[in-house]
C-alpha cells in the first residue's frame, strides 16, 4: 500500500509540473505575458494600439491611435456612411445669416465636470491649427460661447457648415495637465470609452450620455509601427481593421468587411490652357469614353464608386441631377468630337481634323501609386475606342507635384479630398489648392465658376445649380469616388453602419 501510495504521489506531482508549464507557456522570466492577444471574453474585444504615441488627438501621429480616439472623444457631430450629420454632444443647430448656433446637450467629461461651450472653443482652437481640419475652417471668423451655446461666425453663409462639426472635444486644458513624473496625461474626454489607468484598455464610461457601448473592455494590443500592425491583422489578434487604401495597398483581415465611404474624388485634371482641352465638346468626348465601372472593378478592385457628377452619388443632396453615365458611351462620345471636326480616322484609329491635327494628349500621373498605373492604362485603353490617343507620363509623387504645380501637363489623373461641406471652389477656382490650370476667365470659351460658387455657398443657388453647371462645363473629368474597408472579426455582430468619423458607430446598444 506505502508503495502504491508513493507511487501515485509521484504521478500527481509529475502531472502538476507538466499542467504549470503547460499554463504559464507565454510568461517569460519577468513574468510579463509575451502573448498580444488579451484575454478576451464575449464583453470585450481586441484592438491595436501604440504605447509610444499619445491618446492626445490633436498631437498624436499614429493611424491606430487616432482610431481608436473616435471611442475616447466625441465629437458636435459625426457623418453616417451616406454624409448625413448624426448629432452627439449637439443637441441642436441653427443658422441665422453666416452665424450658426450650436446649443449643447447634458453631457459630462469622464471626471463629471460640465460639457460647456468654452470647451467647444478651446477644442476648435486646436482643431482649426491641426491638418485634418484646419482646410475646412478658413471661412470661419470667429468662435464664441455661452453657457451650452456656441456661435459659428462664417465669412460666408455656408448651408453645408454642420458637417464640418466631426472634431473631437475635450475638457478645456486638460490636455496640458502633467503627472508627477511631468509627462503630460490624455485629455480629458467625454466619450464612450476611458482609459484604465496604466493605459492598456478601455473601459466603458458609466457617465457617458448617450447609448452604452456593447462592449464593456476594449484590450488593447500594442503595435508600434507598420509591420507589428500588419501582423496583428494578418495573424487575426484585432477585432478590427480599417484599411482606408490611401496608397493602393490593402492589408487583409480574415472575417467580415464593411465598406468605408469616402469624400475622396479620382479625376482626370485638364490643362484648360490647351487649345483643344478648352472645347467642352472634347472634354465631353474623353467623358463619354470612359467607363468607370471598369476602372471601379479592374483599377481599384472595386473599393470605389463610379461617379455620376462632381459629388459622390451616394450624398442624398445630388439627388436625380448627376447624370453622368457610368459605362462607356462611344457613340456619343464620337458625335461630340465630329461636331467640332474631328471626323478623319487614320489607320490606327486615331481621329484627325480637316487640318491633320489628331487628337493626341499627354496623361500625368503619379508612378508611385499602383492604381493610378492601372487606371491610366485603363484610360489609354478606353480613350483609344473613340479615336483619342493617350501617352503616359508616370513621374515619381514629387516630380508629379512639381509638374502639376508648373502646369507642365495636358491631361492628369489625381484625387482629392474634398472637405464634408461639399464645397468644390479649391477645384475650379482660380487659386484654389487643386485648380491646377484655370485658364483665363476672359476668354469666352472659358467658363467663370466663381459666381455660381459664390452664390452656393452664401445660400442663393442650390446644390442642383452647382451640379448643373459644373457638369455642363466640365472642368475636370469625374471619375470615381474611393471607399475603404472595415475588416471585423466573425464573432462580431454585423457591422450596419459605420463612417470615417466613427467606425465603431455600431458598436451601441
Amino acid at each position: 500500500m506505502k508503495r502504491l501510495f508513493s507511487g501515485f504521489l509521484i504521478i500527481v506531482f509529475c502531472l502538476c509540473i507538466f499542467s504549470g508549464c503547460k499554463d504559464n507557456k507565454n510568461i517569460n522570466q519577468s513574468g510579463e505575458n509575451n502573448s498580444p492577444v488579451q484575454n478576451q471574453t464575449a464583453e470585450s474585444i481586441n484592438l491595436l494600439y501604440c504605447s509610444n504615441d499619445t491618446f492626445n488627438p490633436y498631437t498624436l501621429i499614429t493611424k491606430v491611435n487616432m482610431e481608436l480616439c473616435q471611442l475616447l472623444y466625441d465629437p458636435l457631430i459625426t457623418l453616417d456612411n451616406n454624409f448625413e450629420p448624426v448629432y452627439k454632444l449637439a443637441h441642436s443647430s441653427s443658422m441665422d445669416g453666416n452665424v450658426w448656433t450650436i446649443v449643447l446637450k447634458d453631457a459630462v467629461f469622464s471626471d463629471l465636470s460640465i460639457v460647456k461651450g468654452e470647451d467647444v472653443v478651446y477644442s476648435f482652437n486646436l482643431a482649426k491649427n491641426h491638418s485634418s481640419y484646419a482646410s475646412a475652417f478658413n471661412h470661419v471668423s470667429s468662435v464664441s460661447s455661452e453657457g451650452a451655446k456656441v456661435f459659428f461666425t462664417l465669412s460666408y453663409t455656408d448651408p453645408y457648415f454642420i458637417n464640418l462639426l466631426d472634431f473631437p472635444i475635450l475638457k478645456a486644458g486638460s490636455d496640458q495637465i502633467r503627472n508627477e513624473d511631468s509627462v503630460l496625461l490624455p485629455p480629458i474626454s467625454a466619450g464612450r470609452y476611458v482609459l484604465n489607468e496604466d493605459e492598456t484598455a478601455l473601459l466603458v464610461n458609466k457617465n457617458y450620455y448617450g447609448d452604452k457601448p456593447i462592449y464593456k473592455t476594449v484590450n488593447l494590443i500594442n503595435a508600434p509601427d507598420s509591420e507589428s500592425v500588419a501582423h496583428y491583422v494578418e495573424v487575426g489578434a484585432t477585432d478590427f481593421y480599417y484599411a482606408n487604401i490611401n496608397d493602393g495597398k490593402i492589408i487583409r483581415m480574415d472575417g467580415k468587411k464593411f465598406s468605408i465611404n469616402q469624400n475622396r474624388l479620382i479625376y482626370l485634371g485638364v490643362n484648360m490652357n490647351n487649345s483643344m482641352l478648352r472645347d467642352v465638346k472634347v472634354r465631353y468626348g474623353i467623358s463619354a469614353a470612359l467607363d468607370r465601372k471598369k476602372i471601379v472593378t479592374s483599377a481599384y478592385y472595386d473599393n470605389a464608386i463610379a461617379a455620376t457628377g462632381p459629388f459622390t452619388p451616394v450624398w442624398k443632396e445630388t439627388g436625380s441631377y448627376q447624370t453622368i453615365e457610368t459605362s462607356a458611351n462611344i457613340k456619343i462620345a464620337i458625335e461630340n468630337l465630329e461636331q467640332i471636326g474631328y471626323n478623319i480616322l487614320d489607320n490606327s484609329g486615331l481621329r484627325k481634323n480637316n487640318s491633320g491635327y489628331p487628337l493626341s494628349f499627354s496623361l500625368l500621373i503619379n508612378g508611385d501609386n499602383v492604381s493610378q498605373g492601372i487606371a491610366a492604362e485603363l484610360i489609354k485603353k478606353q480613350l483609344l475606342d473613340a479615336g483619342i490617343s493617350i501617352t503616359i507620363n508616370a513621374l515619381s509623387y514629387d516630380s508629379y507635384k512639381q509638374a502639376l504645380e508648373s502646369g507642365a501637363f495636358q491631361l492628369y489623373l489625381a484625387e482629392v479630398k474634398l472637405n464634408n461641406n461639399f464645397d468644390i471652389s479649391p477645384l475650379v477656382l482660380s487659386g484654389g489648392s487643386c485648380a491646377y490650370s484655370v485658364a483665363d476667365t476672359s476668354d469666352e470659351n472659358v467658363t467663370d465658376f466663381t459666381e455660381i460658387i459664390n452664390k452656393y455657398k452664401n445660400g442663393e443657388a442650390a446644390i442642383s445649380d452647382v451640379i448643373t453647371s459644373v457638369s455642363s462645363q466640365m472642368p475636370f473629368i469625374p471619375i470615381c469616388y474611393r471607399s475603404g474597408i472595415l475588416f471585423y472579426s466573425n464573432s462580431l455582430s454585423e457591422v450596419t453602419n459605420a463612417s470615417t468619423g466613427d467606425l465603431f458607430m455600431s458598436l451601441q446598444k
